[in-house]
């Protein structure tokens, strides 16, 4: 099996690219971020640390996702540092697991794809046999987010000098999918690369 990882910047069209990789040929999917979210909202053991460190995201001991998330970007440096603690190991843990099994079970020549948006930081990238990032314009990046997350401005920024720029990684994937332009670009350029890996 081939195992393909995304990885991208916030608002550069990660999950768009995941779809139209769905949509075009087999794939086994596992998205970090959703992964996070079913942690967060069902995993009673997760759900214990955040409330050691976020108390007031409780009501009546059910943790509010709203408050939450709204605690977490009012100061973003200092409380992604705690959620990082919190989920980095399980997230990986669960990757590994995730490969293993679908090697296991599915020796058929097909893909494995991973949405990581820290694909690198964590070294998932070094389990992959081909790494992929999405890159897009801070522009059409700042209309993105601001309109999906409805963030203002200055969170923004704060969330892109953590996430840092793509400079690092440029050399160290093997495709890189510009997503400033509408679908039909977006689908041509994946569909290209889903031709290049089904061939190897």
């Amino acid at each position: 099996m081939i195992v393909v990882g995304i990885t991208g910047l916030i608002g550069s069209g990660k999950s768009t690219v995941s779809c139209i990789f769905i949509k075009n040929t087999k794939v086994y999917f596992f998205n970090s971020d959703l992964y996070v979210k079913k942690l967060t909202l069902k995993n009673k053991s997760v759900q214990k640390e955040i409330y050691h460190f976020f108390p007031n995201c409780f009501i009546e001991g059910v943790l509010d996702k709203n408050i939450f998330r709204k605690l977490v970007f009012s100061n973003y440096n200092e409380n992604i540092k705690i959620l990082e603690r919190i989920f980095h190991n399980r997230v990986i843990k669960k990757i590994k697991q995730f490969i293993f099994l679908k090697k296991l079970l599915f020796w058929k020549k097909s893909i494995i794809l991973l949405e990581v948006p820290l694909l690198f930081e964590s070294k998932i990238n070094k389990l992959c046999n081909y790494n992929i990032l999405v890159i897009c314009s801070t522009n059409v990046q700042e209309e993105r987010v601001l309109k999906r997350d409805k963030i203002d401005i200055n969170t923004l920024n704060t969330i892109r000098i953590k996430q840092g720029d793509n400079n690092s990684k440029i050399d160290q994937v093997d495709f890189i999918i510009n997503n400033n332009d509408d679908l039909y670009c977006l689908e041509q350029q994946v569909k290209i690369i889903i031709n290049k890996i089904a061939k190897c």
